[in-house]
């Protein structure tokens, strides 16, 4: 379809949609929005509520504290006081304070003095979570003050007792000076009454009600709340009750964080009713202002926009289909279309030439790489074997042969003694079976280090093949490649590491990979698990290297992992361990090993990452190789 054809379709829908926006906008946009603002109106009430029993308990301990730091009080907790209980614990202290009981508590939880009242009929209430006799240590009000050393500090708590719930409040006991040490603990408690409910509802404006968490006299509706509550901490949950009322609950919890009360408060629905009286005028409006705009709309489109894009879109086209860059149509127009032609014909200018210079820098910058690459690997092999020439040096040395041909020529002339004869024989004897013994070592040595020039030698020719054309693959079995690589590091490294292969199964034992570019990676990964075990300085290590199949977008993939126990990795590293130039610890180099090892898994079609939990915890390096069969449409995945 057209640009022309889809901007009069769209004209068309928006005079149709302005007809059901009419009556569409207002149910789908604008009363959801009134009823989200009286939903949260629901929550900033239920928030004045929960306020409100906060204000309690903050009054409830100011005169726990008034009491609780009076000398008067300290000497009757203490039992020198005895006519404190006739002046200040009558009825008519609870009924002017308007709290139900107090409780004065020893050190050792007994109780020295405690009532507890019903204001109402001024009756005494046995309260089961206020004992009248002894607290144990992990009564929820007394539980803080093991918690908490202060000798000013205290608690509020709401409990749920046989009487309903408590405000509760506890303080240490001291002298009025705030001095100890303390005699006790005081504890007021406050019944949440109907009585107190109205007052806290005629405070907050919003009218509530609350309940124990597992009152049976719960309504209906409350108890679905609840279960929500529970579920979800801290969540207050509002619920429609009709077109004109919401219902808000939130639950109250105790200082253990448990539930203890459910608030469900009653919030009338009026912001919505004169939501929907000012958006039915405000529609009305927009339908025939939408009207008058899509006729204006129509005529400008057409000529300002449709007509110079599809010039410039025959332009583009043309353009894409030739490849070259060519003048774009409207670029001497001066609106933002004129200036989209012109930049496109710039950026088509730019983007040959960076083309161009992108093709030249690519293969010199691919030349420079492969011969870092190659004299890196190659002094991977060097190393080790300069080494082991080194040590047969040493070995050669230590026969003496300059004492050996002395002592032959002192045998040959006869003038020795006997005895000195015996000691020149068993000499010479003991030389000759010690030189056939490093005859046979040196032939094996010898045998080894020719091995491993012959993989040098297949190195450079492959890297000298790779130079030339793109790398092959072939189908390459995993078995006996760690054994191969691990024989080419150093007797020091072989002395240092200890290579673990776990058994491959059948579907992940052959990869499709280039064998001397593998054997080059592994002994590459082996040379840092080495030194990653001497910089943890320890004397021996585990490399353990174990192989399964898996599947990537229907490809079948070969997962290597090769796990060493040395010194780790930092975690703020393992992102650039394979960029070039990246080294780490002691050990000299250019930093191109795990970069060329990069990027000789990508040439191959796999890749390759690291995972390590830090310092001091070992690493384990990922390879992934395409397997040499691949998955057909009947393998099961």
């Amino acid at each position: 379809m057209s640009l022309n054809a889809k901007v009069l379709l769209v004209l068309v829908l928006v005079v149709l949609a302005c007809v059901g926006l009419a009556s569409g906008l207002q149910r789908l946009v604008v009363d959801p929005r009134f009823a989200e603002l009286e939903r949260q109106e629901a929550r900033q009430d239920l928030r004045r509520c929960t306020s409100a029993l906060d204000r309690e308990l903050e009054h409830l301990d100011r005169f726990c504290r008034d009491w609780g730091y009076w000398d008067d009080t300290w000497r009757f907790a203490r039992g020198e006081n005895p006519r404190y209980e006739e002046t200040n614990l009558q009825l008519s202290s609870f009924q002017s304070a308007r709290f139900n009981g107090l409780y004065v508590v020893d050190r050792d939880g007994r109780v020295v003095w405690g009532r507890a009242y019903s204001l109402a009929t001024e009756e005494p209430l046995a309260i089961d979570v206020l004992p009248g006799d002894a607290w144990p240590a992990d009564h929820p009000l007394l539980r803080w003050a093991a918690q908490d050393p202060s000798e000013q500090a205290g608690t509020t708590d709401v409990l749920l007792s046989d009487q309903g719930p408590l405000l509760t409040c506890a303080r240490r006991i001291l002298r009025s000076d705030l001095s100890g040490p303390p005699a006790g603990v005081l504890v007021i408690a406050r019944r949440l009454s109907s009585e107190l409910t109205a007052d806290l509802v005629t405070q907050t404006h919003v009218t509530f009600e609350a309940w124990p968490i597992d009152a049976p006299e719960r309504p209906l509706d409350v108890r679905r709340a609840t279960q929500r509550l529970v579920a979800r901490d801290g969540e207050t949950i509002v619920e429609s009750l009709d077109a004109t009322r919401l219902h808000a609950y939130a639950a109250i919890r105790d200082r253990a964080g448990r539930p203890v009360l459910v608030l469900r408060a009653v919030v009338p629905r009026d912001i919505s009713a004169r939501g929907r009286a000012v958006t039915n005028f405000a529609l009305a409006v927009i339908v025939v202002g939408a009207l008058g705009l899509v006729g204006v709309l129509a005529v400008f489109l057409r000529l300002v926009v449709v007509r110079p894009l599809a010039a410039i879109t025959s332009s583009v086209v043309a353009v894409g289909h030739s490849g070259e860059p060519a003048p774009v149509r409207c670029a001497d127009r001066a609106d933002e279309l004129g200036i989209l032609a012109r930049e496109f014909g710039t950026a088509m200018d730019k983007l040959a030439e960076t083309r161009r210079r992108l093709e030249e820098q690519s293969f010199r910058a691919g030349m420079a790489e492969l011969a870092e690459g190659v004299l890196h690997n190659i002094r991977n092999l060097l190393t080790p074997l300069a080494g082991e020439l080194d040590v047969l040096r040493e070995r050669v040395a230590r026969l003496s042969p300059d004492k050996i041909e002395q002592y032959r020529q002192e045998l040959e002339s006869g003038a020795p003694e006997p005895e000195r004869r015996r000691d020149l024989e068993a000499f010479l004897t003991l030389s000759s079976r010690t030189a056939l013994a490093l005859t046979v070592e040196l032939r094996r040595d010898l045998d080894s280090m020719a091995a491993r020039i012959l993989e040098l030698e297949g190195i450079l020719k492959h890297n000298e093949r790779y130079a030339r054309m793109p790398r092959p693959l072939e189908p390459v079995g995993l078995a006996g490649l760690a054994e191969d690589a691990a024989a080419l590091l150093s007797a020091e490294e072989r002395a240092r590491l200890a290579i673990e292969t776990r058994p491959v199964p059948a579907e992940a034992a052959t990869i499709r990979a280039s064998r001397p570019v593998v054997l080059q990676l592994l002994l590459e990964l082996f040379h840092n698990a080495s030194e990653s075990v001497r910089r943890s300085e320890r004397a021996r290590g585990t490399v353990l290297l174990h192989a399964g199949a898996e599947y990537e977008h229907e490809r079948r993939l070969v997962h290597v992992r090769i796990e060493d126990d040395g010194d780790g990795i930092e975690p703020a590293d393992l992102p650039r361990i394979f960029e070039r130039g990246y080294t780490a610890g002691s050990r000299r180099g250019t930093g191109l090993g795990l970069h060329w090892c990069a990027n000789a898994m990508n040439a191959m079609g796999g890749r390759i990452s690291a995972e390590s939990a830090g310092h001091g915890r070992g690493a384990t390096i990922h390879l992934w190789f395409p397997a040499a069969t691949p998955s057909g449409a009947g393998e099961r995945r």
